[in-house]
């Protein structure tokens, strides 16, 4: 009860709870941009902030958000609609100059498919059928979009990360 002091309803404390959240995922990816070497970095990068925070949430946060706090879920909606696609499309531009993504590529299209195919894996019809983290189902999704965004150039480049992930995750398990 003595929470109610500070806040003026069970609103308010989900409201500043998502505020805080949004407010470290924003600035750990602009952090994570500002420090990357290239484009695939960049985007490797964002989508391990994105898998520390979801460990952090329960799978049916966004559901029962939309649910029971309305006006809550559209600051995740502003937040993924506007911060994330304008941070998916400058990754994409980064991408095509350094020459590591294809230049055909239709950023407006993948941008918006892309930030979208971030939020699949919390339908409970979706992450339900498998016997994976939310994490892991985010992981196969990603890679597969980031594949068919590399050039040939940016092939080897992202087989190297990628290689370099799973060797460090194996020491971290032995």
């Amino acid at each position: 009860r003595t929470i109610y002091i500070h806040f003026k309803d069970k609103n308010a404390i989900v409201e500043e709870a998502i505020n805080n959240v949004i407010k470290n995922s924003r600035d750990c990816i602009i952090y994570e941009k500002e420090i990357s070497e290239n484009a695939i970095e960049e985007a490797l990068k964002g989508v391990d902030a994105f898998e520390r925070a979801l460990s952090r949430i329960n799978p049916s946060l966004m559901f029962d958000l939309q649910k029971y706090h309305p006006k809550v879920y559209l600051l995740f909606a502003k937040y993924k609609n506007e911060f994330i696609y304008e941070m998916v499309k400058a990754n994409m531009r980064r991408g095509i100059d350094e020459g590591i993504y294809r230049k055909e590529i239709d950023i407006e299209v993948l941008s918006r498919m892309r930030v979208e195919n971030v939020w699949i894996p919390f339908n409970p019809e979706y992450y339900t059928k498998f016997e994976i983290s939310i994490s892991q189902i985010q992981k196969e999704i990603f890679l597969h979009f980031l594949y068919g965004l590399v050039s040939e150039k940016g092939y080897p480049i992202l087989n190297n990360y990628k290689n370099h992930r799973i060797n460090k995750l194996s020491n971290e398990n032995k």
